[in-house]
């Protein structure tokens, strides 16, 4: 399954013990990778005990604390205004905190609502705060961003 690909890239970019907020993480795959973390999920669905409730396309999110890692895996897609969802984590995120993100271009589908390019998306990023250090390639259709605050 694509996802579980996806959380795997993605865990081996994680520290060991680092404490991990995953925004849109649905069933938490990413958990069972990283079993020495703190680790929780902000979704729209209460997919799992780990999960808080609360929308991410929402003015208001719910407070999930600080933590050293925050995971945006196939979220970005889903966000209406994606400069300001990159705002807001870059505003309750610690200041050495780091950004692991995916997107995917592709055809519209479901409640997807937005469809930038990757470019315009490093551009977006480096608009509000974040710097990409390295990016990698998952599909022809889908990269893993990793940020540092810029």
């Amino acid at each position: 399954m694509k996802w579980r690909r996806r959380a795997g890239v993605i865990a081996s970019a994680i520290p060991d013990g680092a404490s991990v907020l995953d925004l849109g993480g649905g069933f938490c795959y990413l958990a069972k990778l990283l079993p020495g973390s703190r680790y929780a999920s902000i979704d729209v669905e209460p997919w799992t005990d780990a999960t808080i409730v609360g929308d991410l396309n929402g003015e208001a999110w719910p407070d999930a604390g600080r933590w050293e890692v925050i995971v945006a895996q196939g979220v970005i897609e889903y966000m209406t205004y994606a400069g300001e969802f990159l705002e807001r984590i870059k505003k309750d995120a610690w200041p050495r905190s780091v950004l692991i993100a995916t997107y995917r271009t592709g055809e519209p589908n479901g409640k997807r609502v937005n469809f930038m390019t990757f470019e315009e998306l490093k551009l977006t990023m480096k608009a509000t705060g974040w710097k990409v250090v390295f990016e990698r390639a998952l599909t022809s259709t889908e990269r893993i961003f990793y940020c540092a605050r810029a």
